[in-house]
């Protein structure tokens, strides 16, 4: 019974689906290996550059410098936007007690200006009561927050030593994929029979390419909001401007939301305290950031990724339609990877007259 080859495709078949539901189900304990295989792809590139330029017969040396040009250039980030947030974050609960003044003189200001506008109506004061619960509500939640901030914050470090040790691991083992990756490579495209492997090749080459495409467009578009950002908030508010264009520019790549996070509450926050002009300003920003976004995004996807601007379009909307958030990414990678295949012809659609064509031949 094991000799027999559909009892083996049936078993292997049972094997890999249950496989893919252990790792599904155990997803987050994979991601920093998917991560540092991913990151090793990334860095290719830069390994095989160093040694053809350099002459180099073993791939050690292009590896250790590629991989602590990405380790400096990495730390370097971290330690930049962890430092700024903190400054920032502690600046912030200082000055807490002072915002929940602010909105506690707001609501009274609201009070008196409702009282003063609803005065001939003979059931006011029912409105003021109901305005002034809703006030206390906000300013009670307020001080709730405030209260649970510095826990929430030591917390979060709580759990830093566990984050460095991922850290690390996910550092040694981007290391090692990196060292080994042709090795791990070949011995994958070993497990196909000679054709099959030059389909795979060819596939994975294209996705390749559409990946170093999407990351190139990602990189464009993203400074192009940079850009926009920290002119904009140059002219509102020229002190905060550069730090909070980084935290914009990073918080952006999260697609259907991106900088609303940072300049949604921004513009609430300028409401409460009744600085009106502010919060247009803000709001006008926000405008320009989301039409460049999706102005350039699928053109500039597009360009790089070698797919025309509908498709490309198409793929991201039902990409996020049907996967969510990472689906602005994976749809158009599932394209070219259905497109790829058919290229690569791992699977043809006959036409009916070519059907009967080669059943006359075949008959012949």
């Amino acid at each position: 019974m094991f000799q027999n080859p559909t009892f083996k495709k049936i078993a292997i078949m049972i094997l890999c689906i249950i496989a893919a539901l252990f790792i599904f189900i155990y997803s987050s304990a994979f991601v920093p290996i998917l991560l540092a295989f991913i990151t090793a792809l990334a860095l290719e590139p830069l390994v095989k550059f160093i040694q053809k330029r350099m002459k180099l017969k073993k791939r050690l040396f292009s590896v250790i410098f590629a991989f602590l040009t990405y380790l400096i250039v990495l730390i370097s980030a971290i330690y930049f936007t962890i430092t700024k947030l903190f400054q920032q974050l502690i600046r912030f609960i200082y000055q807490l007690p002072y915002y929940i003044s602010d909105i506690v003189s707001l609501n009274d200001h609201l009070i008196k200006e409702l009282n003063d506008f609803i005065t001939d109506i003979p059931q006011k004061h029912i409105i003021i009561q109901e305005f002034e619960k809703q006030g206390y509500v906000l300013v009670n939640k307020a001080s709730t927050f405030a209260q649970d901030l510095i826990p929430l914050i030591a917390s979060w470090i709580q759990t830093i030593p566990s984050l460095i040790v991922i850290f690390i691991i996910y550092l040694i083992t981007t290391f090692l994929f990196s060292l080994d990756l042709p090795t791990l490579i070949k011995s994958f495209y070993n497990l196909f029979i000679p054709a099959t492997a030059d389909k795979i090749s060819y596939i994975f080459k294209r996705l390749g390419q559409a990946v170093s495409g999407f990351l190139k467009a990602q990189l464009l578009v993203s400074i192009a909001i940079f850009i926009a950002s920290y002119i904009g908030l140059l002219l509102i508010t020229p002190e905060k401007a550069l730090l909070m264009s980084i935290i914009i520019w990073i918080i952006d790549v999260i697609p259907f939301i991106g900088s609303i996070i940072i300049v949604g509450p921004w513009i609430l926050y300028a409401i409460v305290v009744g600085n009106s002009a502010l919060a247009v300003q803000l709001s006008i920003l926000q405008v320009v950031l989301l039409v460049i976004r999706r102005t350039l995004e699928p053109k500039i996807m597009g360009e790089h990724i070698g797919m025309p601007v509908l498709p490309t379009l198409l793929s991201m909307y039902f990409g996020i339609y049907f996967l969510g958030v990472v689906g602005l990414a994976l749809g158009p990678m599932i394209y070219i990877a259905i497109k790829s295949a058919y290229e690569a012809k791992i699977f043809t659609f006959n036409s009916t007259e070519e059907s009967l064509n080669n059943k006359k031949n075949g008959k012949s």
